[in-house]
This record gives C-alpha cells, structure tokens and sequence, in this order.
C-alpha cells in the first residue's frame, strides 16, 4: 500500500549554525501538502500543488510552472509522483478563557492531514531538460538573513533563537524556495558588534563585518514596519559578492513581504548556480588544483567534482609536484558549474589563464586538436582548502 511507504525526511532550514559556505539540501523531490480529506479528488489537486513546489525548487525559477510543457505536466501530476502517504499531525494550542471571575488557559487540540509526495526525480529532471529550463542541484549557497522589526514603537532583530511567527514564515517561505536560511545568533560576539539601530540605518559596512563568521554566499537586510495607512512595509537590501539590490514592498500580510524578499535571493542565487541545458550538448575545460600533497587528496577532489551537478566525466590529465590537472566534461552552463566547483568548502577559484601546454605532451594528446587553438588550452585554477 502506498500510504505506508516512509518517505525522506523534509528539508532543513538551517537557523542556526555558523559553518560551510554551502548546505547540501534533503528532500528536494518531497513535498507536504496539508489537505481536508483522503478522497481522491483532493489527493489529486494536492498532486498537482506539490509538483508546482517541486519544479520552482528544481529550476529556480518561479515562473518555470508557466511553460507549456509544465503547465501540462501539472495538469497530470500523479504520472511524476513515485510515492506517497499520508501524515497526521496534532498540535496543541492555548488560549486565555474567562471562566466567572478566574482567568483559566485551556488547551485545545488541532489536527491536520497531510499529503506527502516523493517526485520521481529522474521524470522531473527530464522534463525540465526538454523544456531548456535550468535543473538546480542539491548543494546550494547559504543566505544570512539580517531582518529588523518596529511594532507598537519597539524595534527587534530576528533572531536564531526566536519562537515567534516571524521565524515560522521565514522558514516556511525558504522552505518553498528551497533555500538554506541562516538567521544570526545575536550572541555575545554578535552584540559586540552589531545594534538593531545599525540595520535601521542601514549601515552596510557594519551589518557585513557582523556577516562575516556566518560565511554566507548572500546577506538580506530588510527593515519591518508599518506605515501611516497601517499597511506593513519592508525595505529590502540583498548584498551577494560585490553586487548589491534593493527594493521596497508593500501588503498587507507579513508573509507576502517575507516571501517578496526571500523569492528574490532564490531568483538570483539560481542564475548563477543552476544549470542550463540546451542542445549544444557537453562542454568542455580544464581545471588545476593545488596544493595537493597526497594520492588521497586527489582522489578526494575527484571523488568531489564527479558528484557535482552538470559534470558529466572527470578525467585526470597530469600530476606535477604539488598539483593535478583534470579535463571536465560538462553539461549546460560552464560559468555556473565553476561558480558551483567552488561551494563545497574543499576547492576555491582562484583564476581564469591560458596554459602552453607542449605539442606532443599526454595533455594535448587527450584534447581534440580542432576543440583548441595549439599551446593554448583554456583551465581554472582552484586551490585545495586542507582541512
């Protein structure tokens, strides 16, 4: 029966830990629908709402569900869906009851149905390769989120350690972008170097010296607050390398806002990371890592580059004193499977150059001559990080 198939676990949003530079994602092709009933009609409509989920979070792309291929894709999800079940949650809720003249908090139980889909990745990821739309892998950069409350004439910073509903729409709306989220600490060593009054006004240079432990690809500033119409307002600022966005919005749901923000960091992050293939088919370039000290650290770092997503063959071409040279097959975009190289915290782009390689040398040998002009073959240089 299919409703007793355990299913991966979900993603997770990771609010907590200061540490790599990119957080493998779990559960990409599972998602939770929450439904009325177990009647078909609804597990159907909810078939249709999770494979929407699962194609945003696989190409980056939140207007991906409007391609014709997808839209009728949707329209009959239950051909994409490998597994499925049900899950039941309670959860308690309290509330204050005024019972003659005591004040008495009375618990009450709320139960919710859920629909949990697992995807048959290979059907997605094929269907989204027909349709020229990029395939985002699981490995994916972090972002610290830096995001400043004023309510009833208080301002707060929102923290790792909150338990309000902020943090839950945070969650919610990284969750459905799947991207990993990172909310600050505000510890001591945070404290000692960042206010709320610097978010309010908006000193970057402080706010990104305080980023700096949580080594995070992307920083979103964004200051909360209502407005003299009582409509809520955020002030966005997303800072990723050298670039810098900012934009403002305007509802009258938080999470509307929240999502508006967090849509954007996903929106750009996917650009540069996710996958493109078109009918072009593998590319193909070089890359030289150093210092390497041992057999086992090459092999590490092939072990590394043949699970990365878009690397089709890593072929080793030559070990000198301290340093290999590897070719790469590639499929879809270069720029962003090299941006990818770098994720992993065990390998650092350092430069692009043109290496004289000599005519009749094993490198050249293992190149097509007509692919590369002679003496000059094109490779990236990346530095092996020892841990």
């Amino acid at each position: 029966m299919r409703n007793r198939l355990v299913l991966p676990l979900l993603l997770t949003i990771l609010f907590f830990s200061v540490g790599s530079y990119a957080i493998e994602m779990e559960g990409l092709y599972t998602v939770e629908i929450e439904v009325s009933d177990r009647n078909r009609e609804t597990r159907l409509d909810a078939h249709k709402k999770a494979l929407k989920e699962v194609f945003v979070r696989i190409s980056g792309n939140i207007a991906s569900v409007h391609h014709p291929k997808l839209t009728a894709a949707i329209n009959n999800a239950g051909r994409y869906v490998q597994q499925y079940q049900y899950k039941e949650e309670t959860t308690i809720q309290k509330s204050n009851v005024l019972e003659s003249s005591d004040l008495e908090i009375k618990k009450i139980e709320l139960k919710k149905l859920y629909l949990v889909d697992l995807f048959d990745r290979h059907a997605v990821e094929k269907l989204l390769k027909e349709s020229e739309l990029p395939i985002w892998g699981s490995s994916r950069p972090s972002t610290l989120v830096w995001l400043a409350i004023e309510e009833n004439g208080q301002r707060q910073i929102i923290s790792a350690n909150d338990r309000g509903v902020v943090k839950d729409i945070i969650a919610n709306a990284a969750k459905y972008r799947a991207i990993p989220v990172r909310l600050p600490l505000l510890d001591l060593i945070d404290h000692n170097k960042i206010t709320v009054a610097d978010i309010w006004g908006g000193f970057v240079e402080v706010i990104l010296d305080a980023s700096a432990r949580y080594q995070s690809q992307a920083v979103l500033i964004g200051k909360l607050f209502q407005d003299k119409d009582e409509l809520w307002q955020v002030d966005w600022k997303l800072f990723q390398g050298k670039e810098s966005q900012h934009w403002q919005s305007k509802s009258g749901a938080v999470e509307l806002l929240i999502a508006s923000g967090l849509n954007t960091v996903a929106d750009r992050l996917s650009i540069q990371y996710a996958q493109r293939f078109d009918k072009s088919g593998l590319g193909q370039f070089d890359i030289v890592v150093e210092p390497v000290q041992s057999f086992e650290e090459i092999e590490s770092v092939r072990k590394y580059l043949t699970n990365i997503n878009g690397i089709k063959n890593v072929r080793m071409l030559q070990i000198s004193a301290n340093s290999v040279r590897f070719m790469l097959n590639v499929e879809g975009q270069i720029d962003a499977v090299m941006q990818t190289i770098s994720l992993g915290n065990l390998l650092s782009l350092q430069e692009s150059e043109l290496s004289p390689v000599e005519p009749d040398s094993d490198v050249m040998k293992q190149h097509k001559e007509d692919s590369w002009k002679p003496y000059e073959i094109p490779f990236m240089s990346y530095r092996y990080i020892h841990h």
